[in-house]
């Protein structure tokens, strides 16, 4: 499965000019600020693979993990905290509709397996989700 991420081209100035002026500085830096808005939709996208991580999204930015990490990191996120913010949204949301069961839900999300999903599910909510589901029926 290749996987895509779309990104301003400004964006590749900042690692490849030694003397923009303060004006391209500053235009880099308007649209710099929607990186972990991107990051977040590319999370959203391909949250089902269990091998999304930080390397394959950087590969799809076409920039360095260490440069993708850093470039976050100026706005005060990770790639973790990006990818297991979407991943409790997507849970709780799906858990919320019933319809799926815990293991298809886990699948969704990214996780290899559904007692991981648990852990984290019960770290996100401080609840099981099979007592998330008797809650809700």
């Amino acid at each position: 499965m290749g996987m895509t991420l779309r990104i301003p081209a400004q964006w590749m100035l900042l690692s490849h000019t030694g003397g923009s002026s303060d004006w391209e500085q500053d235009q880099v830096h308007e649209d710099y600020d929607t990186l972990p808005k991107t990051v977040q939709k590319f999370c959203e996208e391909h949250m089902s693979d269990p091998n999304l991580d930080l390397a394959a999204t950087a590969r799809a930015c076409h920039v360095h993990p260490k440069a993708l990490s850093r470039m976050l990191s100026s706005h005060g996120t990770s790639f973790k905290a990006i990818l297991e913010e979407q991943r409790r949204k997507h849970a709780i949301a799906a858990m919320s509709q019933g319809h799926l069961s815990i293991t298809e839900i886990a699948l969704a999300t990214g996780f290899a397996h559904a007692s991981n999903f648990s852990r984290a599910y019960k770290r996100w909510t401080g609840e099981t989700p099979s007592a998330a589901r008797d809650r809700l029926r």
